[in-house]
């Protein structure tokens, strides 16, 4: 198989690990300030958590708030 499509592969597998191990619509039922939140609700590692946290984080910006410069006066 060519190298990328192996990569995208793997890129979704990671994706559905996270998504698996921490569904988003039970985090949004939380109230998630930190990592050590997630793992109270959750059996996974530190990083585990960390990186769902970011990517949490990241989406609920993107999805929620304006971006910076819409409210520089």
């Amino acid at each position: 198989m060519n190298s990328l499509f192996v990569e995208l592969q793997e890129n979704q597998a990671n994706h559905f690990g996270y998504h698996f191990c921490i569904p988003t619509f039970m985090l949004n039922q939380f109230l998630i300030r930190s990592v050590y939140d997630i793992q109270q609700h959750f059996p996974v590692s530190f990083p585990f958590a960390l990186h769902k946290l970011g990517v949490h984080r990241n989406k609920q910006i993107s999805l929620y708030e304006p971006p910076a410069y819409y409210l520089a006066g």
